[in-house]
């Protein structure tokens, strides 16, 4: 890594992707003396695990995604750049801009294994314009089979299908279901950082990387979050959640800044592990924080107040905590639109 450069100028540190390990880098190395600029093909940033909360109609796209900008708004030494990265020049050391410093955090998306033709029928979940779509689909569903006098086509509208389940998945052979509705949960595929930086990767595109965050021979490069393959002291690879991510984008600021000041390098990162929440439905989720696993009620209330904290505007915690508990004591849904493009459904044909 570069300290200052021959013309006096700051060290640039260009970042890429502004999910949680990219904005936590930006965000620890505001009073850093660096020049940054953020890069997202998105203006805004987004937090994945609510999302299906959006698809079913329990919270609007807006409870949980806010614009870059407004979240930098006060960071002098930041600049951020609407933009798609498709690809990187380490020997020019250029990223659409020119740069001193690298931190790839590109994230991952639904991997359909080759058949991306399956994508208009079974949407992943990745976007806010993922969740919408599948919202649209499952509201028409619903529209269709309220019409439909045919009790077989009705049930095939009211049926659901995800086509992947990990652990708790069914396997299901030649048996043929109809579905009025596909949702694809079978597989990710990082972003295509392994080409970029022509480098070694795992089976679905994850870049391998050392135990400093970076490609071995780039010490000017870091790749962070789901586009890394960062493995615990157990050798087992860390999961793609936001606490992962929030702890690889602090460890990556802090060996900025130390190499700034001439320090020497840090330890390698290591993963304090949270614990994991998964929620199954209205008062019911598991927990499971070493030898302390919960399930029920108060693991469903725990795992609330983690997703809440993991909301990063204030406004925007308080409007889930106030939808959560109007839907808890209400039964009801208030973001049940019907968006898209109408040519797309036989309900408006």
């Amino acid at each position: 890594m570069t300290r200052s450069s021959e013309d006096g100028r700051r060290p640039r540190v260009v970042i890429v992707g502004a999910g949680f390990a990219g904005l936590s880098v930006a965000k620890r190395l505001a009073r850093a003396p660096v020049d940054i600029t953020l890069i997202d093909r998105e203006n805004h940033h987004l937090f994945q695990a609510l999302l299906y909360q959006v698809a079913t109609a329990g919270l609007s796209p807006a409870d949980i995604a806010w614009p870059i900008r407004r979240l930098v708004r006060d960071q002098r030494n930041m600049r951020v750049l609407l933009g798609a990265v498709t690809g990187v020049d380490c020997v020019q050391k250029r990223v659409i801009i020119g740069y001193d410093i690298l931190v790839l955090a590109t994230g991952a998306t639904h991997g359909y294994f080759g058949n991306d033709s399956w994508a208009a029928h079974a949407p992943g979940l990745k976007t806010i314009d993922d969740a919408t779509e599948i919202r649209r689909r499952l509201l028409i569903a619903f529209e269709c089979a309220e019409m439909e006098s045919d009790a077989r086509e009705r049930e095939r509208l009211l049926t659901i299908v995800i086509v992947g389940g990990g652990p708790t998945g069914v396997t299901l052979g030649d048996e043929n279901v109809p579905a009025g509705t596909v949702i694809w949960a079978a597989g990710i595929v990082a972003s295509p950082a392994v080409n970029w930086l022509a480098v070694a990767g795992d089976q679905v595109g994850r870049v391998l990387v050392g135990p400093d965050l970076r490609p071995p021979g780039m010490d000017d490069v870091f790749v962070i979050g789901d586009t890394a393959l960062v493995q615990d002291v157990a050798g087992k690879p860390l999961p793609g959640i936001a606490p992962v991510a929030k702890q690889q984008g602090a460890y990556v600021a802090k060996s900025i800044k130390a190499h700034l000041a001439g320090k020497t390098a840090l330890p390698p990162f290591r993963y304090r592990d949270r614990g994991l929440l998964a929620t199954g439905g209205r008062k019911t989720a598991v927990i499971a924080f070493g030898r302390l696993q919960l399930k029920g009620w108060f693991a469903w209330w725990l795992w609330g107040i983690a997703h809440v904290y993991f909301l990063i505007s204030v406004r925007n915690r308080l409007i889930v905590v106030t939808q959560w508990l109007w839907s808890y004591v209400s039964y009801e849904r208030g973001a049940r639109l019907i968006t898209g493009v109408r040519a797309k459904s036989r309900f408006f044909d």
